[in-house]
Formats: structure tokens, sequence, C-alpha cells
């Protein structure tokens, strides 16, 4: 396996793209096999983590995962709790 990693310069430190990339697929595979196991707290931090790593631009080869496990932490709300997060994760 090749390893990937995003350097701007010699002197900082290589980020891990693909760590990253596995660890959102992962993530992904673990809420969509049990979707009941994490508290709208968890939930919520989720969201605010994939969304602040989707706008990272050394992660521009990883959006595609980003947004399939946002999609999956999404899915785990329940349909009728879901307006009401909304609301409160536009808060957050």
């Amino acid at each position: 396996m090749e390893d990937v990693t995003a350097c701007s310069s010699p002197q900082m430190e290589c980020f891990p793209v693909v760590n990253i990339m596995h660890l959102v697929q992962f993530l992904t595979h673990c809420l969509q096999k049990h979707p009941r196991s994490y508290t709208v707290q968890d939930l919520r931090n989720l969201v605010v983590m994939l969304c602040q790593l989707a706008v990272d631009v050394r992660l521009q080869t990883v959006v595609f995962d980003i947004e399939m496990c946002l999609a999956a932490v999404l899915n785990c709300f329940g349909e009728v709790q879901w307006p009401d997060e909304v609301l409160e994760m536009l808060c957050y």
C-alpha cells in the first residue's frame, strides 16, 4: 500500500491522509452496522468533526468518504427527533 501524505513544506510534519481516510471509512462502517449505539451528543460531535474535516484542504481526496460518513451519522438520528436536532445543530 502506498503511503499518501500531504506536505506543504519540508519543515512541516506530513499529514496522514490515508490514515484519516481509513478512520473515516471504519467509522462509516460502524455507524451503518450499529446505528442505535450512539448517544445524540456523540452524533452531534461527529457531525461537527466531519464538517471540519470536509473543509480541510489537505483532505480534498477524501471528501467523498467524509460525505458518506456524514450521511451515515445523519441516518442514525430518528425521523421523529430529526427536526429538533436540525434546530439544535444550527445553534451548535
